[in-house]
Protein backbone atom coordinates (compact mmCIF):
# COMPACT_ATOMS: atom_id res chain seq x y z
CA UNK A 1 0.00 0.00 0.00
CA UNK A 2 1.13 3.20 -1.17
CA UNK A 3 1.22 6.75 1.63
CA UNK A 4 -2.29 7.71 0.34
CA UNK A 5 -3.90 4.68 0.88
CA UNK A 6 -3.06 4.26 4.22
CA UNK A 7 -3.71 7.33 5.37
CA UNK A 8 -6.83 6.81 4.46
CA UNK A 9 -7.41 3.22 5.67
CA UNK A 10 -6.27 5.12 8.79
CA UNK A 11 -8.70 8.17 8.68
CA UNK A 12 -11.45 5.52 8.28
CA UNK A 13 -10.51 3.42 11.12
CA UNK A 14 -9.86 5.94 13.34
CA UNK A 15 -12.97 7.49 12.47
CA UNK A 16 -15.28 4.53 13.72
CA UNK A 17 -13.23 4.73 16.98
CA UNK A 18 -13.86 8.70 17.81
CA UNK A 19 -17.18 8.41 16.19
CA UNK A 20 -16.83 11.40 14.02
CA UNK A 21 -14.58 12.21 10.78
CA UNK A 22 -10.54 12.58 11.64
CA UNK A 23 -7.53 13.97 9.92
CA UNK A 24 -4.26 12.17 10.47
CA UNK A 25 -1.66 14.76 10.94
CA UNK A 26 1.18 13.06 11.56
CA UNK A 27 2.04 9.81 9.89
CA UNK A 28 5.76 9.24 9.97
CA UNK A 29 7.32 5.56 9.37
CA UNK A 30 9.88 4.23 11.41
CA UNK A 31 11.74 2.42 8.17
CA UNK A 32 12.36 2.78 4.58
CA UNK A 33 10.45 0.70 2.22
CA UNK A 34 11.33 -3.33 1.46
CA UNK A 35 13.34 -3.29 -1.49
CA UNK A 36 12.25 -6.34 -4.16
CA UNK A 37 16.09 -6.35 -5.24
CA UNK A 38 17.08 -7.19 -1.76
CA UNK A 39 13.81 -9.03 -0.73
CA UNK A 40 12.72 -10.68 -3.67
CA UNK A 41 9.71 -12.96 -2.19
CA UNK A 42 8.13 -9.14 -0.84
CA UNK A 43 5.49 -9.01 -4.44
CA UNK A 44 4.69 -12.64 -4.13
CA UNK A 45 3.33 -11.93 -0.58
CA UNK A 46 2.26 -8.69 -0.79
CA UNK A 47 1.29 -7.52 -4.15
CA UNK A 48 3.48 -4.95 -6.13
CA UNK A 49 3.35 -1.13 -5.22
CA UNK A 50 3.58 0.81 -2.13
CA UNK A 51 6.35 0.26 1.01
CA UNK A 52 4.08 0.09 3.81
CA UNK A 53 3.80 -3.96 3.95
CA UNK A 54 3.72 -6.02 6.70
CA UNK A 55 4.67 -4.78 10.06
CA UNK A 56 5.63 -0.88 9.68
CA UNK A 57 6.51 0.67 12.97
CA UNK A 58 5.34 4.33 12.83
CA UNK A 59 4.12 7.50 14.71
CA UNK A 60 0.68 8.37 14.27
CA UNK A 61 -1.26 11.31 15.52
CA UNK A 62 -4.92 12.81 14.15
CA UNK A 63 -7.47 15.13 14.76
CA UNK A 64 -11.11 14.91 15.01
CA UNK A 65 -13.49 17.32 13.36
CA UNK A 66 -14.33 18.65 16.91
CA UNK A 67 -10.78 19.76 16.77
CA UNK A 68 -9.57 17.79 19.77
CA UNK A 69 -6.18 16.45 18.87
CA UNK A 70 -5.01 12.93 20.18
CA UNK A 71 -2.20 12.56 21.48
CA UNK A 72 1.32 11.68 19.46
CA UNK A 73 1.55 8.23 20.04
CA UNK A 74 4.31 5.29 19.07
CA UNK A 75 2.32 2.56 16.99
CA UNK A 76 2.48 -0.45 14.66
CA UNK A 77 0.85 -0.42 11.49
CA UNK A 78 0.16 -4.25 10.02
CA UNK A 79 -1.16 -4.76 6.65
CA UNK A 80 -2.36 -7.96 5.52
CA UNK A 81 -2.39 -8.73 1.53
CA UNK A 82 -5.78 -9.52 0.18
CA UNK A 83 -3.76 -13.03 -1.07
CA UNK A 84 -2.81 -15.54 1.89
CA UNK A 85 0.63 -17.32 1.65
CA UNK A 86 -0.94 -20.41 -0.26
CA UNK A 87 -1.84 -17.96 -3.02
CA UNK A 88 1.10 -16.20 -3.38
CA UNK A 89 4.07 -16.75 -0.78
CA UNK A 90 3.96 -20.66 -0.56
CA UNK A 91 3.33 -20.96 -4.66
CA UNK A 92 6.04 -19.01 -5.42
CA UNK A 93 8.67 -20.71 -2.90
CA UNK A 94 7.68 -23.82 -4.43
CA UNK A 95 8.26 -22.89 -8.10
CA UNK A 96 11.42 -21.14 -7.23
CA UNK A 97 13.20 -23.39 -5.05
CA UNK A 98 12.40 -26.12 -6.81
CA UNK A 99 10.23 -28.68 -4.24
CA UNK A 100 8.41 -31.56 -6.42
CA UNK A 101 4.37 -31.60 -5.17
CA UNK A 102 2.27 -34.02 -7.46
CA UNK A 103 0.14 -31.14 -7.84
CA UNK A 104 -0.43 -26.73 -7.32
CA UNK A 105 -0.10 -26.30 -3.26
CA UNK A 106 -3.50 -24.33 -3.81
CA UNK A 107 -5.26 -27.72 -4.96
CA UNK A 108 -4.71 -29.21 -1.48
CA UNK A 109 -7.06 -28.97 1.33
CA UNK A 110 -3.97 -27.59 3.36
CA UNK A 111 -4.41 -24.26 1.56
CA UNK A 112 -7.15 -23.31 3.27
CA UNK A 113 -5.17 -22.63 6.21
CA UNK A 114 -3.54 -19.36 5.07
CA UNK A 115 -5.91 -18.82 2.22
CA UNK A 116 -7.55 -15.21 2.21
CA UNK A 117 -5.96 -14.94 5.56
CA UNK A 118 -6.21 -10.33 5.61
CA UNK A 119 -9.67 -10.39 7.09
CA UNK A 120 -8.91 -13.08 10.09
CA UNK A 121 -6.19 -10.23 12.16
CA UNK A 122 -8.89 -7.46 11.20
CA UNK A 123 -11.70 -9.42 12.93
CA UNK A 124 -10.24 -11.30 15.61
CA UNK A 125 -9.22 -7.54 16.57
CA UNK A 126 -12.84 -6.78 16.23
CA UNK A 127 -13.76 -9.48 18.55
CA UNK A 128 -12.19 -7.74 21.85
CA UNK A 129 -12.28 -9.78 25.09
CA UNK A 130 -8.38 -11.68 25.24
CA UNK A 131 -7.45 -11.35 22.45
CA UNK A 132 -6.69 -7.60 22.67
CA UNK A 133 -6.51 -7.78 26.46
CA UNK A 134 -3.74 -10.13 25.74
CA UNK A 135 -2.50 -7.62 22.42
CA UNK A 136 -0.33 -4.72 22.25
CA UNK A 137 -3.81 -2.61 22.24
CA UNK A 138 -5.88 -2.05 19.73
CA UNK A 139 -5.63 1.79 17.86
CA UNK A 140 -7.81 1.16 14.99
CA UNK A 141 -8.76 -1.08 11.88
CA UNK A 142 -10.13 -0.56 8.15
CA UNK A 143 -10.55 -2.60 4.93
CA UNK A 144 -8.01 -1.42 1.83
CA UNK A 145 -9.14 -0.57 -1.22
CA UNK A 146 -7.80 -3.68 -2.68
CA UNK A 147 -8.84 -5.98 -0.04
CA UNK A 148 -6.03 -5.58 2.46
CA UNK A 149 -6.39 -5.79 6.07
CA UNK A 150 -5.16 -2.84 8.47
CA UNK A 151 -4.68 -2.90 11.85
CA UNK A 152 -3.21 0.02 14.19
CA UNK A 153 -1.50 -1.46 17.71
CA UNK A 154 0.01 0.05 20.08
CA UNK A 155 4.20 0.00 20.08
CA UNK A 156 5.07 -2.15 23.19
CA UNK A 157 8.60 -1.32 24.19
CA UNK A 158 10.44 -2.32 26.40
CA UNK A 159 8.81 -6.19 25.26
CA UNK A 160 10.66 -9.14 27.13
CA UNK A 161 11.50 -13.26 24.87
CA UNK A 162 9.73 -12.08 21.82
CA UNK A 163 12.26 -12.74 18.79
CA UNK A 164 11.39 -13.56 15.26
CA UNK A 165 14.34 -15.81 14.93
CA UNK A 166 12.97 -18.16 17.54
CA UNK A 167 15.53 -18.32 19.94
CA UNK A 168 14.41 -19.24 23.69
CA UNK A 169 16.64 -16.35 25.66
CA UNK A 170 14.18 -15.80 28.26
CA UNK A 171 11.46 -18.27 27.83
CA UNK A 172 11.77 -19.37 31.39
CA UNK A 173 9.01 -22.43 32.46
CA UNK A 174 6.73 -19.99 34.35
CA UNK A 175 6.58 -17.67 31.01
CA UNK A 176 5.54 -20.91 29.32
CA UNK A 177 2.69 -21.00 31.77
CA UNK A 178 1.91 -17.26 31.72
CA UNK A 179 1.63 -17.41 27.36
CA UNK A 180 -0.38 -20.68 28.21
CA UNK A 181 -2.77 -18.72 30.47
CA UNK A 182 -3.46 -16.23 28.12
CA UNK A 183 -4.24 -18.24 25.26
CA UNK A 184 -6.94 -20.44 27.48
CA UNK A 185 -8.78 -16.98 28.41
CA UNK A 186 -9.22 -16.63 24.50
CA UNK A 187 -10.44 -20.36 23.94
CA UNK A 188 -12.60 -19.97 26.94
CA UNK A 189 -14.32 -17.22 25.25
CA UNK A 190 -15.06 -18.99 22.07
CA UNK A 191 -15.83 -22.51 22.60
CA UNK A 192 -20.06 -21.94 22.43
CA UNK A 193 -19.63 -19.58 19.30
CA UNK A 194 -16.23 -20.78 17.26
CA UNK A 195 -18.19 -22.48 14.30
CA UNK A 196 -20.21 -19.28 13.76
CA UNK A 197 -16.97 -17.09 13.48
CA UNK A 198 -16.80 -17.66 9.00
CA UNK A 199 -14.27 -15.37 8.50
CA UNK A 200 -11.44 -17.86 10.33
CA UNK A 201 -9.73 -20.62 9.06
CA UNK A 202 -11.85 -23.55 8.72
CA UNK A 203 -11.02 -26.67 10.83
CA UNK A 204 -9.76 -29.67 9.07
CA UNK A 205 -10.42 -33.21 9.77
CA UNK A 206 -8.92 -36.70 9.78
CA UNK A 207 -10.77 -36.68 5.75
CA UNK A 208 -9.05 -33.63 4.98
CA UNK A 209 -5.49 -34.64 6.45
CA UNK A 210 -5.93 -37.87 4.95
CA UNK A 211 -6.80 -36.20 1.56
CA UNK A 212 -3.03 -33.95 1.42
CA UNK A 213 -0.98 -37.16 2.82
CA UNK A 214 0.85 -37.15 -0.35
CA UNK A 215 1.53 -33.51 -0.30
CA UNK A 216 2.82 -34.27 3.57
CA UNK A 217 4.94 -37.11 1.86
CA UNK A 218 6.57 -34.75 -0.74
CA UNK A 219 7.50 -31.97 1.64
CA UNK A 220 9.16 -34.44 4.20
CA UNK A 221 11.03 -36.32 0.85
CA UNK A 222 12.18 -32.97 -0.38
CA UNK A 223 13.57 -31.62 3.64
CA UNK A 224 15.21 -35.03 3.71
CA UNK A 225 17.14 -34.00 0.29
CA UNK A 226 17.30 -30.70 1.56
CA UNK A 227 18.00 -30.44 5.07
CA UNK A 228 19.95 -33.86 5.83
CA UNK A 229 21.48 -32.78 9.17
CA UNK A 230 17.75 -32.13 10.15
CA UNK A 231 15.98 -34.78 8.47
CA UNK A 232 17.86 -37.97 8.54
CA UNK A 233 16.88 -41.35 7.64
CA UNK A 234 15.45 -42.41 11.13
CA UNK A 235 13.70 -38.95 11.36
CA UNK A 236 12.64 -39.42 7.89
CA UNK A 237 11.04 -43.02 8.67
CA UNK A 238 9.09 -42.26 11.50
CA UNK A 239 7.79 -39.33 9.93
CA UNK A 240 6.60 -41.40 6.77
CA UNK A 241 4.97 -43.79 9.56
CA UNK A 242 2.88 -41.05 10.92
CA UNK A 243 1.80 -39.72 7.23
CA UNK A 244 0.66 -43.31 6.68
CA UNK A 245 -1.71 -43.73 9.20
CA UNK A 246 -2.99 -40.49 9.56
CA UNK A 247 -6.40 -42.40 9.76
CA UNK A 248 -5.21 -43.97 13.25
CA UNK A 249 -4.41 -41.93 15.20
CA UNK A 250 -6.11 -38.65 14.04
CA UNK A 251 -9.59 -39.16 14.81
CA UNK A 252 -8.71 -38.70 18.30
CA UNK A 253 -8.65 -34.90 17.65
CA UNK A 254 -11.84 -34.83 16.20
CA UNK A 255 -13.75 -35.39 18.90
CA UNK A 256 -12.55 -32.19 20.41
CA UNK A 257 -14.54 -29.24 20.96
CA UNK A 258 -13.73 -26.18 18.65
CA UNK A 259 -12.86 -22.80 19.84
CA UNK A 260 -10.58 -19.94 17.80
CA UNK A 261 -7.08 -20.39 17.81
CA UNK A 262 -4.66 -18.31 16.74
CA UNK A 263 -2.86 -21.10 14.85
CA UNK A 264 0.71 -19.83 15.10
CA UNK A 265 1.23 -19.49 18.73
CA UNK A 266 4.69 -20.05 19.30
CA UNK A 267 7.87 -17.80 21.10
CA UNK A 268 7.98 -15.37 17.80
CA UNK A 269 4.84 -14.12 18.30
CA UNK A 270 4.42 -13.50 22.00
CA UNK A 271 6.28 -11.23 24.51
CA UNK A 272 6.10 -10.07 27.95
CA UNK A 273 5.09 -7.08 29.25
CA UNK A 274 7.60 -5.75 32.37
CA UNK A 275 4.94 -6.42 35.06
CA UNK A 276 4.78 -10.13 33.50
CA UNK A 277 1.94 -9.95 31.12
CA UNK A 278 1.71 -11.68 27.98
CA UNK A 279 1.39 -10.14 24.76
CA UNK A 280 0.29 -12.27 21.87
CA UNK A 281 0.79 -10.64 17.87
CA UNK A 282 -0.30 -11.49 14.48
CA UNK A 283 -3.62 -13.00 14.55
CA UNK A 284 -3.28 -13.37 10.47
CA UNK A 285 -4.01 -17.07 10.64
CA UNK A 286 -6.77 -17.26 13.18
CA UNK A 287 -8.96 -20.49 12.96
CA UNK A 288 -11.69 -22.95 14.21
CA UNK A 289 -9.68 -25.74 15.65
CA UNK A 290 -9.27 -27.85 18.57
CA UNK A 291 -7.26 -25.76 21.47
CA UNK A 292 -4.71 -28.04 21.52
CA UNK A 293 -3.30 -26.38 18.01
CA UNK A 294 -2.32 -23.98 19.87
CA UNK A 295 -0.96 -25.47 22.90
CA UNK A 296 1.10 -28.20 21.45
CA UNK A 297 2.90 -25.30 18.64
CA UNK A 298 3.90 -23.15 21.85
CA UNK A 299 5.24 -26.19 23.67
CA UNK A 300 7.44 -27.05 20.22
CA UNK A 301 9.08 -24.07 19.86
CA UNK A 302 9.65 -23.57 23.53
CA UNK A 303 10.79 -26.56 24.65
CA UNK A 304 13.96 -28.08 24.17
CA UNK A 305 14.31 -31.47 22.35
CA UNK A 306 15.51 -33.17 25.59
CA UNK A 307 12.59 -31.77 27.65
CA UNK A 308 11.33 -34.83 30.20
CA UNK A 309 7.57 -35.80 29.97
CA UNK A 310 6.82 -34.79 33.75
CA UNK A 311 7.94 -31.09 32.62
CA UNK A 312 5.88 -31.35 29.60
CA UNK A 313 2.48 -33.01 31.67
CA UNK A 314 3.40 -30.12 34.24
CA UNK A 315 2.65 -27.21 31.68
CA UNK A 316 -0.16 -29.53 30.12
CA UNK A 317 -1.93 -29.18 33.66
CA UNK A 318 -1.04 -25.51 33.62
CA UNK A 319 -3.05 -25.55 30.83
CA UNK A 320 -5.93 -27.19 31.73
CA UNK A 321 -6.09 -25.51 35.19
CA UNK A 322 -6.24 -21.82 33.41
CA UNK A 323 -8.43 -23.22 30.80
CA UNK A 324 -10.41 -25.02 33.35
CA UNK A 325 -10.86 -21.31 35.47
CA UNK A 326 -11.73 -19.37 32.38
CA UNK A 327 -14.40 -21.53 31.09
CA UNK A 328 -16.07 -21.32 34.64
CA UNK A 329 -15.67 -17.56 34.92
CA UNK A 330 -17.37 -17.37 31.58
CA UNK A 331 -20.40 -20.46 32.54
CA UNK A 332 -18.70 -22.70 29.81
CA UNK A 333 -20.41 -26.08 30.75
CA UNK A 334 -18.16 -29.33 30.91
CA UNK A 335 -19.81 -30.86 27.54
CA UNK A 336 -18.44 -27.41 25.49
CA UNK A 337 -14.47 -27.97 26.00
CA UNK A 338 -12.12 -29.99 27.33
CA UNK A 339 -11.75 -30.96 31.46
CA UNK A 340 -9.15 -29.70 34.10
CA UNK A 341 -8.14 -34.28 34.18
CA UNK A 342 -5.02 -34.60 32.02
CA UNK A 343 -5.12 -37.89 31.33
CA UNK A 344 -8.40 -37.82 30.01
CA UNK A 345 -6.74 -35.75 27.42
CA UNK A 346 -4.31 -37.63 26.61
CA UNK A 347 -5.58 -39.26 23.05
CA UNK A 348 -6.06 -35.72 21.66
CA UNK A 349 -3.14 -34.28 22.94
CA UNK A 350 -1.00 -37.93 21.12
CA UNK A 351 -3.12 -37.07 18.11
CA UNK A 352 -1.89 -32.84 17.73
CA UNK A 353 1.51 -33.88 18.26
CA UNK A 354 1.52 -35.78 15.55
CA UNK A 355 -0.50 -33.21 13.63
CA UNK A 356 2.44 -30.62 14.39
CA UNK A 357 4.92 -33.45 13.08
CA UNK A 358 3.15 -33.97 9.72
CA UNK A 359 1.26 -30.98 9.29
CA UNK A 360 3.11 -27.84 10.93
CA UNK A 361 6.39 -28.82 10.50
CA UNK A 362 6.11 -29.46 6.54
CA UNK A 363 4.66 -25.75 6.51
CA UNK A 364 7.88 -24.84 8.03
CA UNK A 365 9.91 -26.88 5.65
CA UNK A 366 8.86 -25.13 2.56
CA UNK A 367 10.01 -21.60 4.40
CA UNK A 368 13.52 -23.08 5.33
CA UNK A 369 13.82 -23.63 1.45
CA UNK A 370 13.54 -20.07 1.11
CA UNK A 371 14.45 -18.48 4.29
CA UNK A 372 17.24 -19.35 7.14
CA UNK A 373 14.84 -20.45 9.89
CA UNK A 374 17.51 -20.92 12.87
CA UNK A 375 14.98 -22.91 14.77
CA UNK A 376 14.12 -25.80 12.33
CA UNK A 377 16.86 -28.45 13.39
CA UNK A 378 15.53 -27.21 16.92
CA UNK A 379 11.12 -27.81 16.76
CA UNK A 380 12.03 -30.79 14.71
CA UNK A 381 13.75 -32.93 16.94
CA UNK A 382 11.18 -31.66 19.82
CA UNK A 383 8.11 -32.42 18.03
CA UNK A 384 9.72 -35.36 17.08
CA UNK A 385 10.49 -35.69 21.45
CA UNK A 386 6.91 -34.70 22.09
CA UNK A 387 5.78 -37.90 19.50
CA UNK A 388 8.19 -40.11 21.76
CA UNK A 389 6.36 -39.15 24.99
CA UNK A 390 2.84 -39.34 23.72
CA UNK A 391 2.39 -42.61 21.98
Amino acid sequence: MDDAEVRRCLEAGLAEREGEPVEVTVLAPHRAPAVEADEPWLEAKYGAGGGWNGVVPATLAWRTASGRDAAVREVVVKVSPPRGLAEGLIPWIVERYGIPLPRPYGAWRAATETTGTARRELEAQRLGGPVVTHGPGLVATAVGGSGEGVVVLDLVSPLAACDVAGRLDGWTPDRVDVALAAVAEVHAAHFPTAEHLIWAGPRRRTDDREADAALWGAILDDARRRFPDIVDDRRWRRRRALVETIGAWHPARDVVATTLVHDDFNVRNVGFRTDGRAVVFDWELASRDTPWRDVVEMLTFALEPTVERTTVDRHLGAYLRALDAACTDRGVGPDLRPGPDLEASLPAIAAEVRTEAVDRMSMQFLFGAAFPLLYLGRINATVDRLVELYP
